[in-house]
């Protein structure tokens, strides 16, 4: 079990724009535990508006901290 565990939700516009921020993800360095897309009905039951990525993510502290520093450049930006 990891120390700590993260949801994130990053809101995006676009359908396209969603998978290539979900392509950089799985691109990247870090591996999430998980990772879902809703679409804007699904994303309007949370409140949201458009397409939600959203990433599940544990580690320590400092792994929390950098997804989150991570995922804070994609999207338009982290509620």
């Amino acid at each position: 079990m990891p120390e700590l565990e993260r949801s994130f939700l990053l809101p995006f516009a676009s359908l396209p724009e969603a998978i290539a921020a979900r392509n950089q993800i799985l691109r990247g360095m870090l591996q999430p535990a998980a990772i879902d897309l809703l679409n804007p009905s699904a994303g309007s039951t949370l409140g949201r508006h458009g397409w939600l990525l959203a990433v599940r993510a544990g580690g320590n502290a400092a792994a929390v901290d950098r997804y989150e520093r991570e995922f804070a450049g994609l999207g338009d930006g982290m509620p």
